[in-house]
């Protein structure tokens, strides 16, 4: 029994690798290979996310370091990189990236842009209370009043 795949050159291997003397190998209950194949695949869909979410923790520690070296330009642009793993984020990554985004723009001043990403970390910060330490909470509710208050005293004039 042939299967009915193309034959391509991705099919001439699958061909190979799925059957021997007409019987696919997938089918065969007490196939190791197959058994083995599932493993490695279950193994390979559970590791990804993993080192996805590593690769994100370890940007965002290098963008911890250069906001702390007070280079504001270069955290600009790790944080637009950072954009792309923005959906994968967890609930501490998400509260990391919109502080250090906030903070970035407050001390470039651009203070429309400070206040949104600030008022992100701190909802962050509230749904994950271990997400930034107790003095990048204490900076980041003092910068948030101050570009509140800034906001609303230039409507007022």
């Amino acid at each position: 029994m042939r299967s009915r795949l193309r034959r391509g050159p991705r099919a001439r291997f699958a061909s190979l690798f799925l059957e021997r003397d007409g019987v696919r190998r997938a089918e065969s209950p007490d196939n190791p290979t197959s058994a083995a194949f599932c493993g490695i695949f279950s193994l390979l869909l559970v590791a990804c996310p993993v080192v996805a979410c590593d690769a994100t923790q370890r940007d965002l520690r290098a963008v911890s370091a250069l906001y702390a070296d007070a280079r504001y330009e270069a955290v600009q642009a790790w944080l637009a990189q950072l954009q792309d793993d923005y959906p994968q984020m967890s609930g501490a990554e998400l509260a990391q990236f919109h502080y250090l985004s906030g903070m970035t723009a407050y001390r470039l001043s651009q203070s429309d842009e400070a206040l949104h990403e600030l008022a992100l970390a701190a909802h962050a910060a509230r749904e994950q209370p271990s997400a930034l330490g107790s003095e990048q909470l204490a900076l980041l509710y003092r910068t948030l009043e101050e570009l509140s208050a800034n906001r609303t005293s230039v409507r007022v004039k």
